[in-house]
């Protein structure tokens, strides 16, 4: 405050605020912002080869598949974690009587592998499929989406009966991925509003009054994870851990309104249009140092985030693996 009348004027200082992502919370696993570092493991596998998808499984010869009846189903699918798909079995050449799907998942899967079917006993049917690790390990070998560890491949079956009492199965794939890049991520405070200046008579300069309408707005965390998937709370967890650093914790004097102040006050300039350069030019410098401060906070930030969402289940993909 100044000692002095002061003829105020609430000038916008036109500064730039830089909007910082917390990539190092996007793949809580994979080696990404923050250095994580990412722990080989062995490439998938299936524990037997499988047809072909699509295909039929039945004994050969015209009299197994009730007299020339044949079943198709439609083709592979590949979802995110808890998304859905749809199949549909056709029948040509006869009448089936009853429809039942199932899975099948690679064994020594984990992660309680499962597809939940809308309509089991039905021709078409919706089916959600949930990721399994193969094999069990908490980290991705890498951050590629195509990397089988990423990737969980179910086979998909239907058993069509016919009133013959013969049955024909037809099967596919259904592929579940559960790859987000990023998977959640939470920006820096956001500083909007600007100081209050004003003309000093006695020294004839524009000074900085006060801090004027200059706000924190804390971020809010964006999560890219639906909630049906089975990271969904894990990821929100791991997000909802670095907004309150920036509330009360280890990021919490950054990007601060009393530190910018620090930086504005002491500008003056003989002019109006002169000290709002010096005002916009000055808070760019400031947001730029303390850009640097903050990614040189950013390894301890993603350890103190993954420190609330490593215990939660499950414990795969989205882990910490770094030093």
């Amino acid at each position: 405050m100044r000692g002095h009348t002061v003829a105020k004027l609430k000038v916008l200082a036109s500064s730039s605020i830089v909007m910082v992502v917390l990539l190092g919370s996007s793949m809580l696993a994979v080696n990404h912002a923050g250095g994580v570092q990412a722990c080989p493991i062995a490439a998938v596998q299936l524990s037997m080869p499988s047809p072909a998808a699509g295909s039929l499984l039945a004994p050969s010869g015209a009299k197994a598949w009730g007299g020339g009846a044949r079943a198709s189903i439609s083709g592979a699918q590949t979802i995110k974690d808890g998304d859905v798909a749809s199949f549909t079995v056709t029948v040509t050449g006869g009448s089936a009587a009853s429809y039942q799907w199932s899975f099948k998942a690679p064994t020594g899967a984990v992660n309680s592998p499962s597809v939940t079917f809308s309509t089991p006993t039905e021709a078409s049917t919706s089916a959600q499929g949930r990721w399994f690790a193969f094999p069990d390990k908490e980290c991705a070998p890498s951050g590629d989406s195509a990397d089988p560890y990423w990737n969980s491949v179910y086979t998909i079956v239907c058993t069509v009966s016919f009133a013959d009492q013969h049955q024909q199965k037809a099967q596919t794939t259904l592929t579940v991925n559960a790859y987000w890049n990023p998977a959640g991520a939470t920006g820096t405070p956001n500083i909007s509003g600007g100081p209050t200046i004003g003309h000093d008579p006695v020294k004839n300069l524009w000074v900085v009054v006060d801090e004027g309408t200059l706000a924190r707005k804390l971020p809010v965390p964006m999560i890219y994870v639906p909630a049906s998937s089975q990271f969904y709370e894990k990821v929100v967890a791991h997000e909802n851990k670095h907004v309150e650093q920036w509330k009360t914790g280890m990021l919490s004097d950054l990007y601060a309104v009393s530190s910018l102040m620090e930086v504005l006050a002491p500008l003056t300039d003989p002019t109006q249009e002169g000290l709002s350069k010096k005002l916009g030019a000055a808070s760019i410098a400031w947001v730029q140092q303390q850009d640097r401060e903050f990614q040189r906070r950013l390894r301890a930030a993603e350890k103190e985030a993954h420190q609330v969402s490593d215990p939660i289940a499950p414990r795969y993909c989205y882990q910490y693996c770094g030093p």
